[in-house]
């Protein structure tokens, strides 16, 4: 979809300044960003997805792939001293309903200097059919954010609005069209949480439209206004204290 490449590309960005070692993707969905930290930036780490479909899309894509092991479960059922330099989570948080409980287990998976690096839906106000039809429990507002890690216990934590204009514009057409497929969405909040994860699949047969070349323009478009509040989703850069 062009907002989860538009928040990649950022992602991206900010991992080649970190350069981890190693990695934790909580919600590693169909595999792709765990494929890219794996085979471009050299890193080893865990992938963990509880969606079945995302599961066999991530297999797939990492049939192969030593430097990556894939859990089907839960984070909090990773091996007993799991630790990273870098736990990453897109998309996940908002679809957990107990969020400092999320946040305390990931603080845990990461190590002393470590970061976590997560991506969330902004502005609680703009809470719409389109969160009700993925399974979120809310939005999240950029300074109470911020305070929310801090409580954790995280150093400096960041966080930039990203996808500005474009992000902004698929929104207002993202809510349109969820608010029809709302009334007939027989779902649970669960199952509509586990088909978020595959959503991408839909957008497959636009590939050839869809890839970090057509999307250039709006990715360095998006730049500019990254520490401004404008846009519709956030990316949260924060450190885990040394001692």
């Amino acid at each position: 979809m062009p907002r989860y490449l538009l928040r990649l590309w950022v992602v991206k960005r900010l991992i080649r300044k970190l350069r981890p070692g190693t990695f934790v993707e909580i919600g590693a969905a169909s595999g792709h960003a765990a494929q890219w930290m794996s085979e471009q930036c050299g890193m080893r780490g865990t992938a963990v997805e509880i969606s079945p479909s995302a599961l066999e899309m991530m297999r797939e894509r990492l049939d192969g792939n030593e430097r990556v092991s894939i859990f089907g479960r839960d984070s909090c059922h990773l091996p007993c001293g799991t630790q990273a330099d870098l736990l990453l989570s897109m998309e996940v948080l908002e679809h957990i309903e107990d969020d400092d409980a999320a946040l305390q287990g990931w603080f845990n998976l990461i190590r002393p200097g470590g970061h976590l690096l997560l991506s969330v839906p902004a502005h609680q106000s703009k809470f719409s059919a389109e969160d009700e039809m993925v399974g979120h429990f809310r939005r999240y507002d950029k300074e109470p954010l911020r305070a929310q890690l801090m409580s954790i216990g995280f150093e400096e934590p960041q966080v930039l609005s990203y996808g500005f204009p474009l992000g902004l514009l698929l929104k207002v057409l993202r809510t349109r069209v969820a608010s029809g497929v709302l009334k007939t969405d027989q779902r649970t909040r669960q199952e509509r949480t586990e088909a978020s994860g595959v959503e991408r699949k839909r957008w497959l047969s636009l590939r050839w439209l869809l890839n970090d070349v057509c999307m250039l323009p709006f990715n360095l478009m998006q730049l500019p206004f990254l520490s401004l509040d404008w846009s519709d989703g956030y990316i949260a850069l924060a450190r885990k204290p040394r001692r």
